[in-house]
Formats: C-alpha cells, structure tokens, sequence
C-alpha cells in the first residue's frame, strides 16, 4: 500500500477490502461461468458444484442477483483503490477483467 500511494501512512484495510471484494466477485463469476459456460470455452468441466450437490451463493441468490452482487463488489474495490489515481490502473483492469471474463 505504501508504494502505491507513495505515503507512509497504512493502508491495510482498505486494501483487505479490496482484496476481500476482488476474491468473493472472483469466485461468484466462476461459479457463474459453472452454470452457464462451456467445457469447450472453459477448458474444464462445467457444472460440477451442482453434480457434487455443493452449495454455492448463486444457487442461494440466483444468477441475476449473483451477476448484480459481483458487479458491485468490483465496483466497491475500484472505488477503494481510485483514491490512489493512475497508480492503481492495474488493479482496476483486474478488477474489470475478473467481471468481464469469460473464461
């Protein structure tokens, strides 16, 4: 955190924020891209949480409301980063990147 703002003051929960918003709308799109992608266009197998009866939180809030929870956690973490200007470029192209994959 202190090089990216270039301060020494911390920075440890805005960046634990962060990172807890990029792993859970990581994880949401994945089981996501479980339900509705391709083995094909994944390269693995699909559908495997819902053969394994796993439970996952798009099979509690559904897809739209899922897909809607992610967008905004990665918006949340682009906010909380933005702080930072063209420093923090790279995270928010992860941050995109992770809502928009297909993959």
């Amino acid at each position: 955190a202190t090089i990216l703002s270039g301060k020494e003051e911390d920075f440890y929960g805005l960046f634990k924020k962060f990172s807890e918003n990029l792993g859970l709308a990581f994880q949401i799109k994945d089981d996501i891209l479980d339900i509705e992608g391709s083995e094909k266009n994944l390269g693995k197998k699909v559908r495997k949480d819902s053969k394994k009866g796993k439970e996952t939180l798009v099979n509690v809030m559904g897809i739209d409301k899922s897909k809607l929870y992610a967008k905004k956690l990665i918006q949340e973490a682009i906010d909380l980063v933005s702080i930072f200007g063209g420093k923090a470029d790279i995270l928010i192209k992860i941050c995109e990147m992770i809502i928009q994959r297909s993959k």
